[in-house]
């Protein structure tokens, strides 16, 4: 049966996967987004971001190293979080006005999830 912990985990895997599968089509414009948001080694960085994201996703919903999963979609999120900052700018919140609200909530979702693991 599951508990509150396994709906939140699921949960969190569910609103990335999206997010994942829709990088697919754009897998060789990907690093545009780094060079925009001045990440470094955007060509290198892209391919290894696209699959740690998968990875993330793989872990929270077959319930597999979840802690370590997690704990990598805190740091893949506050990276998204900051790279939102760097391409919108500070000063905006709310993630429908390009802020980093939603990458942020993501992060927190999931540092409960590892702490829980």
């Amino acid at each position: 049966m599951m508990d509150g912990h396994d709906l939140v985990r699921i949960a969190c895997g569910l609103f990335l996967l999206p997010h994942f599968v829709l990088k697919i089509p754009r897998l060789r414009t990907l690093h545009e987004f780094y060079v925009r948001a001045k990440l470094p080694l955007p060509r290198v960085l892209a391919p290894i971001g696209f699959a740690v994201e998968g990875a993330i996703v793989a872990s929270l919903l077959t319930d597999t190293l979840v802690f370590y999963g997690a704990v990598l979609g805190v740091a893949f999120m506050l990276v998204a979080s900051y790279a939102v900052v760097r391409l919108y700018g500070g000063g905006k919140w709310r993630w429908e006005k390009q802020g980093p609200e939603y990458p942020l909530f993501l992060a927190v979702m999931l540092a409960i999830v590892a702490a829980e693991a």
